[in-house]
């Protein structure tokens, strides 16, 4: 295996090959991916201009945190006390930790090789701000030497209790940029979603029906143009799923068959949100110029978004003296 270190300022990218097909970029700032290479192929979306990777509202590959998904009217109660967030989507709603979250921190880092991997490990402190208690990070990417294989361990502890609800964003892209991802085939191990309110907020866990329905398997652009999506603020794919069984750990797998390659996602997490890239911005990207609607799809296992203000499921509290332990794993096969 090979690494490589990378700085930008204040700012280090991390990049790791191993003896198969997998090259990994990791960076610093937000302790987060920028770029996943496969077989020669960056099957991620990287903007190509670090400031705008840094500092861009998509979270391209960011960690995102202490929250993760939409906090309806940027309101909680935790204790009995009411916190209000930063309204940082739509006016509203506060997203994805807020403009302060910890995608736009700088982490610490270490490297540690070990027999089976190369461990990238990020630490990071956030104090206390608009949500109670100071928390520390500590993110460990496994990148494993004999199998194409990214392992993502996320442990968190608080001062106070707090929500913690942390993923990661990557936009993957198994055609590398070539072409959207309707032709790609998704299947998920979830039989419930979210239904979503004009402001993206759950109004129900509902079992699937046809167009919600991937356990079995399908192309992604199937019915993304159903009206059940279109005539809605989402305008494609932008909800959770709850897995089928919450003790299986398969949550996702993306095949592309003119590329000839998969990727499996395995979570200790009950819930997946699926996005497809409805929003594309005008950056420019490694794999494409400019990003197309439906051009990448991000698949971001996580506890149920708005847990907090939600009856009967996990509301993603920590409390101290608990170690929050979360992980996320990423397989790249051929098919």
């Amino acid at each position: 295996m090979d690494k490589r270190i990378i700085k930008d300022e204040e700012v280090s990218f991390i990049e790791i090959k191993n003896d198969k097909n997998l090259e990994v970029t990791l960076c610093t700032f937000g302790a987060s991916f920028y770029r996943i290479v496969y077989k020669g192929k960056n099957r991620i979306m990287t903007p190509i201009n670090h400031k705008e990777f840094y500092y861009n509202e998509q979270y391209y590959g960011k960690l995102v945190g202490r929250f993760s998904g939409r906090i309806k009217d940027a309101t909680c109660e935790i204790d009995g006390r009411t916190y209000d967030l930063p309204k940082n989507w739509n006016g509203m709603n506060s997203l994805h930790g807020g403009p302060k979250g910890i995608s736009f921190s700088n982490f610490d880092y270490e490297i540690k090789e070990e027999d089976e991997s190369i461990d990238v490990i990020f630490t990071f402190l956030e104090k206390e701000s608009y949500l109670p208690g100071d928390v520390s990070y500590r993110i460990t990417y496994h990148v494993y030497k004999n199998i194409d294989k990214i392992l993502l361990d996320m442990e968190a502890y608080t001062s106070k209790t707090t929500i913690v609800n942390l993923t990661n964003h990557a936009y993957f892209t198994l055609s590398s940029g070539k072409e959207v991802i309707l032709d790609e085939i998704l299947t998920l191990g979830c039989k419930y979603y979210g239904d979503l309110d004009m402001n993206l907020i759950a109004k129900s866990i509902c079992e699937v029906n046809p167009i919600m329905d991937f356990t079995k398997g399908h192309e992604i652009g199937k019915y993304i143009e159903d009206p059940y999506l279109q005539n809605h603020t989402s305008f494609g794919y932008d909800h959770f799923f709850v897995k089928t069984k919450e003790e299986d750990s398969f949550a996702a797998k993306l095949k592309n068959k003119k590329e000839g390659i998969s990727l499996t996602i395995h979570t200790s997490y009950p819930a997946i949100v699926v996005y497809t890239d409805n929003y594309p911005t005008k950056m420019e990207y490694e794999n494409c110029k400019h990003e197309k609607k439906y051009q990448a799809i991000a698949l971001e296992c996580q506890y149920i978004p708005n847990g907090i203000n939600m009856e009967n499921v996990d509301k993603a509290l920590l409390k101290p003296k608990e170690q929050y332990k979360e992980y996320i794993s990423y397989t790249f096969e051929e098919i």
